[in-house]
């Protein structure tokens, strides 16, 4: 192929680029910019090496000749894990991709970043508790419901905001609700009595065809900082000095308290601990039992005060 038609090629990728950028808010300007720099130099790459035409149609074997590209420059890891970031920022603003996700940094070969210390970060039931009472007392009941949903369920904050009215209603019907979660990948998770009641009485409240955490009108992000933001001013006035938890208290940590609690379950239940790490991974939206100890390192203390 002549350099002309790869250049026109490019250009015609521009284009799509263009558009996809058009409807895409997430994140900052910033984040933003950094981002539209690697997908472009991904795609471009693509153009030459495999005659790419359609954003859509970039999949596994894209992804895979890129990193290797990216090791063969002898990329360090830390520049080749933000170039997938960037790369999986775009990709996953894409509704019409043919391809659903994209490998993982594991499956690629790619370490994780220096390992996070393993510390206690589950919330005690007290905690939420008065959290939801207080964010319910302040006209937040959205707030009060994603706290309590991501305690009962473990869904991330993000899979929350993408949830509408639509979404809601089959899980209700079902009792299973089914979350979007990172690089595109879903997952169903049975709701508790708990989570459903609180689904519920927020559904009440929101109109068909919005969505339930972000109203018309309003950024995602601006709700996931506004929801952070509030946890972050008023920890003070939930802490359970009893609890023994070892970092601040953030929205994430409850994932945390639905990992511990989940595989304590299932232990005793009678469940092997390695396969009810397996379990407690794939609800959790990862497939990495290290990523559960990671999560589920509360000590049986703290987690027994619960009965």
């Amino acid at each position: 192929m002549t350099q002309d038609k790869i250049e026109k090629m490019i250009d015609n990728l521009d284009e799509q680029f263009e558009a996809l950028q058009r409807h895409m808010r997430r994140n900052s300007y910033q984040t933003r910019r950094d981002y539209s720099k690697i997908f472009k130099r991904f795609y471009r790459f693509l153009a030459i090496e495999f005659r790419l035409e359609k954003l859509r149609n970039i999949g596994p074997k894209h992804l895979r000749k890129y990193v290797a590209y990216m090791k063969l420059k002898k990329l360090s890891e830390a520049t080749i894990r933000k170039e997938l970031s960037g790369i999986r920022y775009w990709f996953d603003g894409m509704d019409d991709r043919r391809y659903k996700w994209l490998p993982t940094n594991e499956e690629l070969e790619i370490t994780e970043k220096r390992p996070s210390p393993k510390v206690n970060r589950t919330w005690s039931p007290k905690e939420v508790e008065i959290l939801c009472a207080l964010a319910e007392s302040l006209n937040k009941k959205y707030i009060s419901v994603a706290v309590t949903v991501s305690y009962e369920i473990g869904a991330r904050l993000a899979e929350l905001l993408r949830l509408d009215t639509a979404m809601v209603d089959r899980a209700l019907k079902r009792g299973i609700i089914e979350l979007k979660g990172k690089s595109g990948r879903t997952r169903e998770v049975e709701l508790t009595p708990k989570a459903a009641e609180a689904l519920r009485e927020l559904r009440e409240d929101t109109a068909c065809g919005q969505k339930l955490f972000v109203p018309d009108g309003e950024k995602t992000h601006i709700v996931k900082a506004r929801i952070e933001g509030f946890i972050r001013r008023h920890r003070d006035k939930v802490v359970d000095p009893d609890w023994g938890r070892e970092s601040e208290l953030i929205f994430h940590g409850l994932r945390h308290s639905f990992a511990a609690r989940k595989l304590d379950e299932l232990i005793d239940a009678g469940v092997d601990e390695e396969k009810a790490k397996y379990i407690v991974s794939k609800l959790l939206g990862h497939n990495r039992l290290d990523i559960v100890d990671r999560y589920t390192c509360a000590s049986s203390a703290a987690n027994n005060k619960e009965s």
